[in-house]
């Protein structure tokens, strides 16, 4: 299937955003502050056995067509990734409205034009907020961490899902409830070039 095809995975219209109140849930270490009237997303590719990067930290995963898909779905969005993440993806290739990069070093500089750096997720989402209007989507890529205190307040997954398993896996998807979601969207691709994929997209039940 052409990379073309893809496109009709992108959601259209407006997308349902649950009440701000339903999503307050204890991350571990604290109540997290999520503003309110936005749509979050999380952007993932994942291998059968859950690997999302490798023990080197590098993308397991190259796929042309995978690739061209997610960067068309995150284009003209904020965009929020820990350090490693946004080093290790395609961020010359980014079309985003502003890339928002989670670090611990102060003196971090992303070299990359309309980017920010911060130094929490409450602080990632206070910026996209700023960035935004009500109802805007804002979507989430990682890592591991990111994701995993991520998942207590999206409303959407985005999940690439590659039919592989890789021993070496340094970093894995965080387990969490499929009863909370539903699936809205599914698409195998058969890849000439390497491993075979779906991508799926997920809503937050109400």
């Amino acid at each position: 299937m052409s990379p073309m095809s893809l496109k009709g995975l992108k959601p259209q219209g407006r997308l349902e955003r649950l009440p701000n109140n339903a999503l307050r849930v204890l991350s571990p270490n604290k109540s997290m502050i999520v503003p309110e009237n936005r749509i979050y997303s999380i952007m993932v590719a994942i291998s059968e056995n859950g690997v999302i990067a490798l023990q080197s930290g590098e993308l397991p995963f190259n796929i042309e067509a995978d690739k061209k898909y997610y960067l068309g779905v995150i284009e003209n969005k904020i965009w929020i990734q820990a350090r490693k993440s946004f080093e290790n993806g395609p961020k010359s290739e980014l079309r985003t409205k502003h890339n928002i990069i989670l670090t611990n070093n102060t003196d971090y500089k992303p070299g990359l034009a309309n980017s920010s750096t911060v130094h929490s997720i409450e602080g990632a989402l206070k910026l996209a907020s700023q960035l935004t209007e009500n109802d805007e989507e804002i979507f989430i890529g990682g890592g591991m961490n990111l994701y995993s205190q991520a998942l207590s307040f999206v409303d959407r997954l985005y999940m690439t899902r590659v039919h592989q398993s890789y021993i070496d896996g340094g970093a894995f998807f965080p387990a969490f409830d499929w009863k909370l979601w539903k699936q809205v969207k599914s698409q195998f691709h058969k890849n000439s070039q390497g491993p075979n994929f779906s991508i799926e997209i997920y809503q937050r039940k109400k």
